[in-house]
Order: C-alpha cells, then structure tokens, then sequence
C-alpha cells in the first residue's frame, strides 16, 4: 500500500475505511492506519501498511527483473575492479589467481545475463501474449 498525501484526498472520491487484519484490500481502496491514509496499490492486498518490511518485499518482488539487475551491475563492478588489479598487479602470483577469481566471475556473470535475458523474454510475453501470437502470424 501506498501512502497518500494530504493533497491528493480531496481529488479523490472514494470513502476512506479503517484497517483491519482480516480483510483483503482491492486495488485502489483507501485506507487509515495509524493516522495516516494509504492507497491500495496491487491487484488484493493484505500487507500492513506502515511496516517497512512489508514495503521492501513488495519493492524487490513487484518487477522480478529488479534483483537480477543488481547482482549484474554488482557482478560487473566485481569484474572491472579485478580488470584493474589485474593490470596494476606486478608479481606473477598475484597475476595468475587474478586471472583465474576473473575467469569464474565471467562465467558468472554470463549465468546472471542469461538468466536476465531469459526471463526478461519471459515476462514481457506474459505482459502481451496477444500482441506477440499477431506479430508472429502476420
């Protein structure tokens, strides 16, 4: 659920209603928590509105391909940063396992990017599969 500014209360008509635990929210409701009044934002919901937790789950887990995107920009800051101590590096220990931490890092990052493509391909299907079937058969 999202909180709802003072300003925007008066634009909107419907009535505002007390939370409560049992009740499973449809999207768009307004609701009063604590003094504070939040809009309803997913299809059912049932989140307590003002628990932070419940705000991170929904942030991380509304766009799937949001944690797959940080762990590839985690894993390519990774790889740049063993690129560069791979080239200051001097002594030809240090050197080789360098090389060898940035060969299994390649390797991951291709598991993470194609893992990000796949389901990127996935889930904008699943957004449109009417408009994918037409573009295919015309």
């Amino acid at each position: 659920m999202a909180r709802v500014e003072d300003g925007r209360l008066e634009e909107d008509i419907s009535p505002v209603l007390g939370w409560t635990e049992e009740c499973m929210w449809p999207q768009g409701v307004l609701v009063k928590h604590s003094k504070n009044v939040y809009k309803a934002v997913g299809h059912y919901n049932v989140a307590i509105p003002s628990d932070v937790s419940h705000f991170r789950f929904h942030f991380f887990f509304s766009k799937p391909l949001r944690i797959l995107n940080i762990l590839l920009l985690l894993e390519g800051a990774v790889i740049v940063y063993q690129l560069y101590s791979l080239m200051s590096s001097e002594k030809w220990h240090q050197t080789i396992s360098l090389a060898l931490i940035l060969f299994s890092n390649y390797y991951a990052f291709f598991k993470l990017l194609r893992d990000r493509l796949v389901l990127g391909k996935a889930y904008s299907y699943s957004a449109n599969p009417q408009r994918d079937l037409d573009h295919r058969f015309s």
